[in-house]
């Protein structure tokens, strides 16, 4: 048999030891990022999540009281409740956040593992190898450092690998069950957001793969017994939010869920940073290398992956395989997955506004891009094994390719970052000051406290034309009650000279003023919540 032909279980040995190397490696590279490395990225974006765990765990529900949401987002689940649940045992640090990251890590990749196994037995090293490296720096902060959009990918994947044994029969009843819960967790945090990136997509792909070749009411049953679960699930979420929301078991104040139509000016604007967080989601983002021969080089082979995955996503449909291989459903249901999860994004992104704000707000887009990156890595690898003489050495060119393009995102840019950022710095600054409470504005609030184990407790704030205001949401308002201590202020050197006459006239001079690495501390002998009001 010529190696042209030859399948993958009887690849050399040496090239499967290469291959599981080269996944160790990137797990290894990788999950130290997140325990460590991730520190110098740590925003209160990421930092609301062991917030609302505190929050939790004090209150003993999962809807503490006085808890305010952001457009209507429970972040149930989430690692905030894997968080709450260790507060019993350990301190709410950066770390009990690293440890969450990295558990949540080990599900996301098992269950891109458990879809390859079911439905792509030929390609296994180089898509496990795009997801075992974070697939890009973005990515890695949106999905696996925040943990909110994660659920939703991870049940989408374990849902249609649950669902694919017995084809165009009925699953078994603990299948439907398991699905069922799997889709009632997932949905409870926002069952608006839960149709578009997991029903949806779910059900478009069980719809079409499940699809029977001669059509009639017995033929169509083993797609009902498959959609059945997936919409009863998320009908028990729905059901759950919106009557608790009715009893006023928890608040929120919308902003982006807030929808309105964009005029024409706003819809071109909105292209245009889906196209730049598009593409930096992808991977193809500027690192400070200075201009240097190695930032051309990388960006440059970011880009060939780019053009690659996506040239591939265009047509997995029409030349990845025909109906003798077996293959053929499996892309066109994921095909249409793909298009039930980035459509409905794309027209509520584009044509409506304020979801575009920038480009980070391109994590809309996580499952289809997930989905992208996940067919056309099969696809590809397969073009590679058929296609190609010589395909065990092109999949290692394209595996060391990948290993050394992670090694550069985790390693010299996390060194870049290392150099540039102070916070960490700060945080050790503000516990030296022996004051447990402070204020600052929304970045750098809740990372603070977090990073100070919580024995500094630094409280966002929202900041306007003629006053500071509590922050209105991801917040309680229990951490806005005056307490009668000592607090601080702490603004970088631009907001402070922005600020300084609208801080004087509300809270009056400081009793002492520090400057800590690019960050102005101002010290008041009272709280300042009680010169504040709800804006």
């Amino acid at each position: 048999m010529s190696s042209k032909s030859l399948p993958s279980e009887f690849l050399p040995l040496a090239f499967k030891y290469f291959g599981f190397s080269c996944l160790l490696f990137l797990a290894v590279l990788f999950l130290k990022y997140l325990a460590i490395e991730s520190t110098q990225n740590f925003t209160s974006d990421e930092a609301v999540l062991n917030m609302l765990g505190r929050e939790i765990y004090q209150h003993g529900s999962v809807f503490p009281r006085n808890w305010i949401t952001a457009n209507g987002d429970l972040m149930l689940p989430s690692g905030t409740l894997i968080i709450a649940a260790l507060l019993n045992f350990f301190p709410n640090n950066f770390e009990m956040h690293a440890f969450v990251s990295i558990l949540l890590t080990a599900v996301f990749l098992f269950s891109i593992h458990y879809a390859l196994r079911t439905y792509a037995r030929q390609s296994y090293f180089l898509p496990m190898a795009i997801f075992a490296s974070g697939v890009s720096f973005k990515y890695t902060q949106m999905v696996l450092l925040q943990t909110t959009y994660f659920w939703w990918i991870t049940a989408f994947f374990l849902t249609i690998s649950v669902f694919a044994n017995h084809r165009f029969s009925r699953p078994g009843f603990g299948a439907q069950i398991l699905v069922a819960l799997m889709s009632a967790c997932v949905s409870l945090s926002n069952p608006g957001r839960a149709m578009l990136m997991y029903v949806l997509p779910a059900l478009a792909f069980v719809s079409v793969f499940h699809f029977p070749e001669r059509i009639s009411v017995v033929s169509l049953k083993p797609i009902v017994w498959r959609i059945c679960p997936i919409t009863s699930g998320w009908l028990i979420a729905a059901a759950i939010y919106y009557i608790s929301r009715r009893l006023g078991w928890w608040d929120t104040v919308d902003h982006a869920s807030a929808l309105q139509l964009a005029g024409p000016n706003q819809i071109f604007s909105n292209l245009a940073i889906l196209l730049n967080g598009w593409m930096n989601y992808l991977g193809v983002d500027a690192l400070a290398f200075g201009g240097t021969v190695l930032s051309g080089f990388y960006l440059a082979m970011c880009a060939a992956f780019v053009v690659l995955f996506s040239a591939a996503a265009i047509v997995w449909w029409l030349c990845a395989g025909s109906r003798d291989t077996g293959h053929f459903d499996f892309y066109r249901a994921m095909a249409a997955a793909f298009l039930a999860a980035f459509v409905p994004v794309l027209v509520l992104y584009v044509f409506f506004v304020p979801l575009a704000v920038n480009e980070w707000t391109t994590r809309y887009f996580t499952t289809p891009i997930t989905i992208l990156f996940f067919v056309s890595a099969i696809c590809i690898q397969n073009w590679i094994s058929v296609k190609c003489s010589y395909h065990i050495v092109v999949t290692v060119m394209v595996l060391v390719s990948i290993c050394w393009l992670s090694h550069i995102r985790y390693q010299v840019q996390s060194a870049n970052y290392r150099a540039e950022t102070n916070l960490i710095r700060v945080a050790r600054d503000i516990q030296a000051l022996n004051i447990a409470k402070g204020y600052s504005t929304y970045w750098n609030a809740s990372s603070l406290t977090v990073l100070t184990s919580e024995t500094v407790k630094v409280r966002p704030l929202n900041v306007a034309v003629d006053a500071l205001h509590p922050y209105p949401v991801m917040v309680s308002r229990d951490w806005y009650k005056d307490e009668s201590v000592q607090s601080f202020l702490l603004l970088t050197n631009a907001e402070e000279t922005t600020l300084a006459q609208v801080i004087e006239n509300q809270f009056g001079r400081p009793q002492r003023t520090l400057s800590s690495n690019g960050y102005i501390i101002l010290i008041y002998d009272y709280d300042l919540a009680r010169n504040m009001q709800w804006s």
